[in-house]
């Protein structure tokens, strides 16, 4: 597993009581693209005698200072997705629901933790709830350029060429303040 949009990747078996989590894999575990795969070796011996069925299960997303699109694989192509905080307990999140692959999730918080839980819906059951943990970027840095002119009694400012800001908050140092939503202010 290589790359940024690595999340989670879930070993699951089925013994004919559902799936159950074996062992998952969380972020990139390979230095290259190249490089040769990775061995590991799962026990087995409690499902002697038994048909088993086993089930990779995928996790990634491209996340941003606020928002992260979570990608999985689902069998019904129904899925419901919880988010929570990371620190909080599974069940305090907010639900989505129903969601398909892959889904959006707006209005984070820049430079936070969450873990998000996904199951997949067929009719009245659902699968076993998988999980997957993700931090969002900090917010992009800001190129704040403004010029000035002063024509008499009166002070323009320009900030038109400033990008990556919501809202400018224009200071005058003599306890007076203008906040312009967007990028320009006289």
């Amino acid at each position: 597993m290589f790359g940024a949009g690595i999340d989670s990747m879930i070993v699951e078996i089925d013994n004919g009581n559902g799936f159950a989590r074996q062992t998952s894999y969380t972020g990139q575990q390979q230095n290259g693209s190249n490089a040769p795969w990775l061995n590991d070796t799962i026990d087995l011996s409690a499902f002697i005698g038994d048909t088993i069925r086993i089930r990779f299960v995928g996790v990634n997303s491209n996340v941003g200072n606020t928002s992260a699109e979570i990608n999985w694989t689902s069998n019904s192509g129904i899925s419901e997705i919880e988010l929570v905080p990371s620190g909080q307990a599974q069940g305090t999140g907010t639900l989505f629901s129903p969601v398909t692959s892959p889904y959006t999730i707006s209005t984070l918080t820049p430079l936070s933790s969450y873990d998000v839980y996904i199951r997949d819906i067929c009719g009245t059951q659902f699968s076993n709830w998988e999980d997957s943990t993700f931090t969002t970027t900090s917010c992009p840095a800001v190129s704040a350029l403004f010029t000035s002119s002063i024509n008499l009694l009166q002070v323009n400012f320009d900030a038109s060429s400033t990008s990556g800001a919501d809202t400018l908050v224009w200071d005058f140092g003599d306890g007076n303040s203008f906040i312009d939503p967007g990028t320009n202010a006289s």
